[in-house]
């Protein structure tokens, strides 16, 4: 039997994204996450850029820490 664990995060506007965390190959705080500017080209709120191993990529208001803890508790 096949069991697929998916985390819940969340884009700005509040949506729901369903991420599989084996496909994360990239997380990386914003710089806003981090205390700096805002960089223009993200959304305000974003606090982690994720990318995925399919290439995609996408910013969600979860910080790259509480991905990360999401992440260990799965796997336990």
């Amino acid at each position: 039997m096949f069991a697929l664990a998916l985390i819940s995060l969340h884009n700005v506007d509040g949506m729901e994204i369903l991420v599989n965390p084996e496909e994360i190959a990239t997380m990386r705080p914003s710089i806003e996450a981090q205390g700096g500017q805002r960089n223009t080209l993200t959304a305000p709120g974003i606090k982690c850029h994720i990318g995925l191993s399919s290439g995609h990529h996408f910013g969600v208001v979860e910080s790259c820490d509480m991905i990360r803890e999401l992440i260990q508790r799965l796997r336990q």
